[in-house]
């Protein structure tokens, strides 16, 4: 899914399956979210997901996954408004450009209303 307004492309999401077996088929995965910097804070990210949600639903998933460094307190914030929870943490699992580690989270929403 690509976001663009007058012949820019401000954004592109994916999503796909994390774990390609039987047991996880009812599981999809962000496997990409990117918004150009010029275009943060002006609601793209929050189109992107809520187009990524639906699609989600519609192809029958019952929760849609997502990671984050943990350092990347927008996108945090960005998932958790869309009501992505933690589920997880990997710690130090990411070295960043400058040396330092960070964690790697993993968030998720359930799309389901039963079990």
């Amino acid at each position: 899914m690509v976001a663009v307004s007058n012949g820019t492309v401000l954004g592109y999401a994916r999503i796909g399956r994390h774990m390609r077996i039987p047991a996880n088929e009812h599981v999809l995965h962000f496997e990409a979210l990117a918004v150009s910097p010029s275009a943060r804070g002006r609601g793209v990210g929050s189109l992107l997901i809520g187009a990524l949600i639906e699609l989600a639903r519609a192809r029958g998933a019952r929760k849609l996954g997502l990671r984050a460094l943990s350092s990347n307190h927008g996108a945090i914030s960005l998932y958790e408004r869309h009501g992505f929870a933690l589920e997880g943490r990997l710690s130090e699992e990411m070295r960043l450009p400058d040396g330092s580690f960070v964690d790697d989270l993993w968030f998720a929403l359930p799309l389901h209303s039963g079990s």
